[in-house]
């Protein structure tokens, strides 16, 4: 079968970037696969980072056609397709910025050939921080898509909501092994030069969503009940960095916390997940994470918020969950998992209950999806 995908691709950085690379790889030992990339993605002013590239990234080839902010680019592209008379067409999608975009390109698709079946990997339908025209924007591509795959259930109900009697295909987001080896926590914590202790990691951009605030708090809890840790924090800041360092400061967490606050590459991702003893989603809100499946893919048992999204990922037999914004209760169970635990039960039940996160099965319904 002759494909062609519409995404974020390497050599830009993210998880979007990284999953389609994953499903890339693993869809062109059966098919013909084209990535139709941005030249330009997010316009440099309000982009928060530093930068959307990945370091000294050989990729394999891409089209880098779509400029996010010239139409003409967007018209080209679908030219392009037009010409390749791929069987089907599938689109990564994860906010409302993308929707005059995709609109245009499906309706020269559809204009040239009107039974052009198009398919949707939709990671999030709402961005984290909602506008008064989301819902406009979603609702003008939504309506153009003839089947949905989203990886959660949040983003399949969001879907229904705003068009309704959707085709939707459900799946998690699997686990993937393409970050490296573990290795010996002694030496990853002497690559990160960090004091062997109990280890928590904070892992990922730091926005604002994702509840750093909160989970400082609860170091300082931790802190008063004379508990031996450390909390790693590994991720570029998103947001003003000053309003952490003051919680860090304000509570004398200096000597408790390391951040290293930048980009991490995929070649560094298993030293920071060798080192630590379990990772920390103390989020406000969401509808998934990538972070869950990097967890698992080396063992490491994941606390996060009760939220909807996030709670399907956890093992029901360690239930290593908190009330979403509550730190008193964040500092209960990680006292209770400090006090108890042992990683080799852990390791034996993540191993078992992840098996069902695998790649495989996401492969299994892209294929059904595009199938069909």
């Amino acid at each position: 079968m002759k494909l062609a995908i519409i995404s974020p691709f390497p050599p830009y950085r993210g998880g979007i970037s990284k999953e389609t690379e994953v499903l890339y790889n693993s869809l062109k030992k059966k098919h013909s696969v084209t990535i139709y990339n941005f030249k330009r993605l997010y316009p440099q002013i309000i982009f928060p980072g530093k930068s959307q590239f990945l370091n000294n990234y050989k990729s394999p080839n891409s089209i880098r056609s779509i400029d996010s902010l010239n139409l003409l680019s967007w018209h080209r592209t679908a030219e392009i397709i037009n010409k390749e008379k791929y069987d089907k067409i599938i689109f990564r999608f994860w906010h409302p910025f993308l929707s005059p975009i995709y609109s245009y390109i499906i309706s020269r698709l559809k204009k040239k050939d009107s039974k052009i079946k198009i398919f949707c990997i939709c990671d999030n339908v709402y961005p984290h921080e909602e506008t008064f025209f989301d819902k406009i924007l979603l609702k003008f591509f939504l309506k153009r898509v003839d089947k949905f795959l989203t990886m959660s259930s949040i983003t399949t109900n969001q879907i229904n909501q705003i068009y309704p009697g959707s085709n939707i295909s459900e799946i998690f987001l699997p686990i993937k092994d393409v970050y490296g080896n573990k290795i010996s926590k002694k030496i990853a914590c002497q690559k990160l030069n960090i004091k062997y202790k109990f280890n928590i990691l904070f892992f990922g951009l730091i926005r604002s969503y994702k509840g750093l605030d909160i989970a400082l708090k609860a170091m300082k809890g931790l802190v008063d009940k004379n508990k031996k840790f450390h909390f790693i924090i590994a991720g570029e800041s998103y947001e003003n960095e000053d309003k952490y360092l003051s919680i860090i400061k304000k509570n004398r967490l200096e000597n408790f916390v390391t951040w290293h606050n930048s980009y991490i590459d995929d070649d560094k991702i298993h030293v920071y997940f060798s080192a630590s003893d379990l990772v920390l989603l103390p989020y406000k809100h969401a509808t998934q994470s990538g972070v869950i499946p990097i967890a698992y893919n080396f063992n490491k048992p994941v606390v996060t918020s009760n939220l909807r999204g996030l709670k399907e990922y956890v093992d029901p037999t360690m239930n290593y969950l908190f009330d979403v914004g509550n730190h008193d209760d964040l500092v209960s169970l990680l006292t209770n998992i400090i006090n108890t635990y042992d990683y080799k039960i852990i390791e034996k039940n993540i191993k078992n209950f992840k098996k069902k996160f695998s790649v495989k099965e996401l492969n299994k319904k892209i294929e059904n999806l595009i199938s069909e």
